[in-house]
This record gives C-alpha cells, structure tokens and sequence, in this order.
C-alpha cells in the first residue's frame, strides 16, 4: 500500500478543521446536458493520476500521511441527480462535508432537469487550494472535450510532481532562499480582536451560501473609479468590507480592524505553477483605522497597505518556515498542539478566486450559464467573504454554518458592502 507525506498546509488545513468544513465548493451551470459518460472519464482520469484525491488522510502520533487507495475501491465517482430545481438541488450537492478518513477526497454531482444541467464540485481543501483548483477545472474541461472528439482523455497530461512547501524556495537565489527561510515572523497574530456580529443562536445550524451579485454595468464602473484613484478591484473589495464591518459593530474613526486576505504563493514559484496539485497559499493582513471621512479615505488607507505589501519580495511567506519547525522538531501530535496556541486562524478574511471566463470553460454540445466558487463554509465566530467573477459580473459568497437569523445578519451585511462600493462607483 503507497503512502504518500502529508504537506504543510494539508496538516495546517486538518488542524482547523474545527474552524470549518475543509470544503472548496463550486458549481457550474450549462444551458443542456452534458454527457454524464464524459463526465465520469474526465473525473475518473484525473483522480487516477492525482493520487491525493484518492487517498485517506492519517495523523498519527509522529507523522501524518496519506494513503493511497486504489481507483476501483474508492466508490462511485460521480452521482447523477434528477431535480425540478437545478439551482437548489446544485447547492444542496455542495452543502455537504465529508471525513478525510474517507477513501476518495473528491465529490463531484451531475444536477439536471431534462433540459438544463449543472456540475457541482466538492473536495477536500487538505488536497489542494484554489489555485489548483482552478488547474483541475481547466483539466477536467479538457479531459471532457478531448473524449467527446477522440473517445478518450488518455492523452490529457495531468501534473503529478511534488506537493512540498519547499518547491517555493527552488527558484530562488541561495541569498534570496535563506532569507525566505527565516521569515519566523507569526501574521496570523494581529492583536485585533473584533468579531463579526453573529447572534447567540446555536440551533438550526446548517450549511448556508449567502451571494451577492454585482452586475457586469456596477463591476466595470467599480473597476474604472478604483483605476482612477490607483487602487485595485480588490483594494474596493477591502474597503467596502472593513466599512461595513465597521458600521455593523458601530465603531468609533479611530478603532481598528483588520481583514486578512488569502494570498496566491505562486507568485514566488518561476512559472506560476505548482510542481503538483496541492496548497500554496499564505496571509496578507489589512489592519487600519478604518472609519475616516467617507469610502475614498478607507479605500486610500487600504491602498497604501496593499501596495506596500505588494511591493514587498517576501509577501505571503512569513510563517511558514515558524509551521515548518513546529512540524520538524516535535511529533506531529504535539505539533498540532502547539500550533494551535501559536497560530491564529483569521476571524475576519477575504479570499479573491478569481474570474471564470465561460469560454475557457466551454464543454462541448453545451454552454456555461453561470459560474459559482467558494472556500471552506466557516464556523462562528469565523467569516470570510469570497470573490469571484464571471462574464463580467461578480459574485460575493459567505458560506457559513449558521442559523436562519445568522444568514439574515450576514445578508444585510453584504447588501451594505455592495451598497457602499456602488456609491463610491457613481460619485464624480
């Protein structure tokens, strides 16, 4: 039986699971039915070649690690759903959780209704971030494609190099790599301990989505206002955020708070890419005094964080050699144990996954009609508000685990950071 070494991050992942569900979700919709065998060949090459989605994570006292299962054992690779609503049905699909002692990490659902269908995607966020999430779509559509005009994917080359953390430090310079190497500095320890404002509800807890959409017409004028004053579309997405956290818990001009961001270390890697499908993210903070005048003072202060931090070689990589030693010099129980005292999970962050463009995503025989993506759904007092863009448009997620009267807090709460950015859009 092959065994494979569990990462930094897949351990980091499985020490918060008590922060939330480990999930990536994601659903994409189409305007006909996609080929249900094409689908299975597509998911089936890939998992056969990516042995982590087809492994059981263990612990262990000493060292964590996965064990590779073989593809005929793991269990059925795709469902099939009939369903009246293919929308509802498609986020039922994705408000699951499954064990990581299970024997596939990957569940992947077909949602039609005779005439219109959607894929929906769970999968453990132990196996790979949302980078190379976006690297398994991009091969999953091309497997599709490719046994819709060859009658096989076998041809399809899927990457399966290492996972390890390391490979960020084996572009770099031996100076440059030392340096990157003792960045012991712990982010993840703000010192700011505001809370989103959850109620006290501990019943009806359940798997919720909350969106909200900003049409291609609000997108591109938030775009263009943001251009002109030289931020960035996730600088507004900042400043919109720490505002109406702000306003929900009613803090003074000179109060801080801080929003941490998820930050893509690929920027470190020479191509980009990653050797094999695996995490590679670290932590960007955002702590200001964030109230100000209007919208344009947070928004200024906001850029003049980011763009220092932008600027700075070594952003994302502190910590991580700090995890790296904790996980070298003790046995990874005790490891977890001390991680756990020393290491913050962020209690406010922002995740930007990026832009689906329909036409890189296009399946044979069907179109793409929408496009949804999210990170793991957090427990309270955890939140993160995630991004995604499709066709222009974008879409804002919270997935949490909360009540009914939660998901109307949260509702309110997003309908006031889109409110803001729209009216910093239409000002002159």
């Amino acid at each position: 039986m092959k065994k494979n070494k569990a990462q930094l991050w897949d351990m980091v992942q499985f020490i918060f699971r008590n922060y939330y569900d480990r999930m990536i979700h994601a659903i994409l919709w189409f305007n006909g039915l996609v080929d249900q065998d094409a689908v299975r060949a597509s998911v089936r090459h890939i998992v056969d070649k990516a042995e982590v989605l087809r492994s059981t994570f263990r612990a262990g006292f000493f060292r964590p690690k996965w064990v590779v299962n073989d593809l005929d054992d793991t269990g059925q690779l795709v469902q099939v759903i009939n369903a009246d609503d293919v929308e509802k049905a498609s986020f039922e699909c994705i408000s699951q959780s499954f064990s990581y002692k299970e024997k596939l990490q990957i569940r992947v659902f077909i949602v039609q209704d005779g005439t219109k269908s959607a894929i929906a995607f769970l999968v453990n966020h132990m196996c790979f971030d949302g980078g190379d999430f976006g690297y398994f779509l991009k091969k999953f559509v091309e497997c599709y494609n490719s046994v819709l005009r060859t009658g096989s994917c076998e041809g399809v080359e899927i990457k399966t190099g290492s996972r390890d953390a390391d490979q960020l430090y084996q572009g770099m310079s031996p100076e440059r790599a030392k340096e990157a190497k003792g960045l012991y500095k712990n982010v993840s320890r703000t010192g700011v301990k505001h809370k989103f404002a959850f109620s006290d509800d501990k019943h009806d807890l359940a798997t919720r989505f909350t969106v909200k959409r900003l049409t291609e017409e609000q997108l591109t004028a938030i775009k263009t206002k943001a251009k002109s004053v030289g931020a960035s579309l996730n600088d507004v997405l900042l400043a919109g955020y720490l505002r109406a956290i702000a306003n929900q818990l009613a803090l003074g001009p000179d109060e801080i708070v801080n929003v941490t961001s998820m930050v893509d270390l690929r920027r470190h890697l020479p191509d980009r890419q990653t050797q094999g499908m695996t995490n590679m993210t670290g932590f960007m903070p955002c702590k200001i005094a964030v109230v100000g005048d209007d919208f344009a003072t947070t928004l200024s202060r906001v850029t003049e964080q980011t763009k220092k931090a932008k600027a700075d070689p070594n952003l994302g990589l502190y910590g991580l050699p700090l995890l790296k030693l904790a996980f070298t010099i003790f046995p990874y129980a005790i490891a977890e144990a001390a991680i756990r005292i020393g290491y913050v999970n962020p209690l406010i962050g922002m995740s930007n996954i990026g832009t689906v463009d329909p036409q890189k995503f296009k399946l044979d025989g069907v179109n793409m009609t929408d496009a949804f993506m999210t990170g793991a759904t957090k427990y309270k007092p955890y939140v993160q508000v995630t991004f995604n863009g499709f066709a222009g448009e974008g879409r804002m997620c919270i997935a949490q685990k909360c009540s009914e009267k939660d998901q109307k807090i949260i509702s309110d709460f997003l309908d006031d950071m889109v409110a803001q950015m729209v009216e910093f859009a239409q000002k002159p």
